[in-house]
This record gives C-alpha cells, structure tokens and sequence, in this order.
C-alpha cells in the first residue's frame, strides 16, 4: 500500500497517510485527505497560506474595533458586525470575563461595555428566563 508523510491539519502534525479511496487517510485520526496528495511541502505551503489567510481576516476585524473604539454611539449593524468578532458571533455565547478572553475584552472595549456588568446583565436574563421558563 503506497504511503507519504502529509502535515494534517486534524492532528496539527506530520504524520503517515496511507492511500484510500482516491485521497490519503490520516493513520493519526482517520481524516481523508484528498485535497493535496503531493507530499509535506505541499501540504505545509497550503497550511501556510490557510494560516495567513485567516490572519489577515483577523486584522481587518480589530482594525474595524479600533475604529469603533473611537466612536460614542452605534447603529445595530455595526454592533452585529462587532459581535461577529466573537466565537459564536455574539456576546450570549461569550465565557465570563475570569476566563479574560482577549476577543471578547476587545469586544468589550470598542463597544466600551464593562465585562463584569455584561456578564452580570446575562447571567439575570438567563436566570429571569429560566424562572419563567421552569416555574409551576
């Protein structure tokens, strides 16, 4: 059965692949890796760009924050906009702010919210939810 070592991605690291059904299949998770078969530099280059790709997103995101930092009043798409910025793209799946995660602080900072009120905010909603919710 014909091999190569390919980086994959699942696994963040260099690993056996063994030919299958038209792709190589990671021997670390079982991923099928049928878009670059050519070897590790190739895959490397791909993971390479994929990482600068998702960079640059990043810096066009805190740039809009630094932007909206400097402003006093916001409309609901520029919010909105801000919030994707999140891991689940809004504050309400957002962690407390113990866990001090930098994009949700960012977040925080140019929509100039307290992240101890913010989370304070949540945690009554959900409670006053739940009690509606849940009471007999």
């Amino acid at each position: 059965m014909t091999s190569k070592f390919i980086y994959c991605s699942n696994c963040d690291m260099v690993i056996r692949h063994l030919l299958s059904d038209g792709g190589y299949k990671c021997q670390g998770c079982g991923k099928i890796n049928t878009n670059n078969t050519d070897g590790i530099i190739d895959s490397m280059i791909e993971e390479l760009e994929n990482v600068v790709k998702e960079g640059y997103s990043d810096i066009e995101a805190y740039k809009y924050l630094k932007k909206m930092s400097t402003k006093d009043t916001f409309s609901k798409e520029e919010i909105d906009k801000a919030m994707a910025v999140t891991c689940y793209g809004h504050f309400a799946g957002c962690c407390g702010p113990e866990k001090a995660c930098p994009v949700h602080l960012a977040v925080c900072e140019a929509l100039k919210l307290d992240p101890v009120e913010l989370f304070q905010f949540k945690k009554d909603a959900v409670d006053t939810w739940l009690k509606e919710k849940l009471s007999t």
